[in-house]
């Protein structure tokens, strides 16, 4: 698995960020990646129609999921669509671990981007959304991504590029409370760390890569 890039609840539901990702996704050419979601403001829309939100929750995955293929394909990006509990692609075990079907997944074909949502079932075969963070930590350990890309919430990062910046900017978890990128961090992963690198959704030609911002370690 080339990189790993997760879509958190705020971009998801930005319509500039997910252009500029796909701008930079579709130029970023790889043998295969996988892209994470959970769901975003549009539960509370479907909510507000007077959905009960279990319902709603389960709802907005589904739909983003098969949005985000749609969008993609417009820009050329050769993506499947898959919920977590589809194929038992995503499961969780008997002591609460989360377990990736990783031998389908690696069956795909070379140039897929897998577009793999939060939504799976539990032991009782009943709807869960697990956290974001949850996911990716999955997806880091079992399928070895080469590189994982959080993305910055900062709506200023859609539209500057800095053929500057330094990619070599390090910094721990510990360190980014009071930060200078502390803002730009999803709201999910503020106390429920990743390692990845930060990154603006936009493609640099200098770094043939999504622009980083920070590599944040633990």
């Amino acid at each position: 698995m080339d990189y790993l890039a997760i879509i958190d609840y705020k971009n998801l539901d930005n319509p500039l960020f997910l252009k500029s990702f796909a701008e930079a996704a579709v130029q970023r050419r790889s043998s295969k990646a996988i892209f994470v979601h959970g769901d975003s403001d549009y539960t509370d829309r479907l909510i507000q129609t007077g959905m009960m939100r279990e319902d709603a929750i389960i709802r907005s995955v589904q739909d983003l999921n098969h949005r985000l293929v749609s969008f993609f394909a417009d820009y050329g990006i050769a993506c499947i669509g898959i919920n977590g509990f589809q194929r038992g692609t995503v499961k969780r075990t008997e002591d609460g671990d989360i377990k990736i079907n990783t031998s389908y997944l690696k069956s795909l074909p070379e140039g897929t981007v897998i577009v793999l949502s939060s939504l799976i079932k539990d032991l009782n075969n009943e709807y869960e959304v697990i956290p974001l963070p949850t996911l990716a930590r999955a997806v880091q350990r079992q399928l070895e991504p080469g590189q994982t890309h959080l993305f910055s919430v900062d709506s200023a990062d859609e539209i500057i590029l800095n053929h500057s910046i330094s990619s070599d900017k390090a910094i721990k978890w510990s360190e980014i409370k009071g930060s200078d990128i502390g803002d730009k961090i999803p709201t999910e992963f503020s106390e429920n760390h990743i390692q990845a690198t930060l990154c603006k959704p936009l493609y640099n030609n200098n770094l043939k890569s999504f622009e980083v911002l920070a590599d944040i370690t633990s």
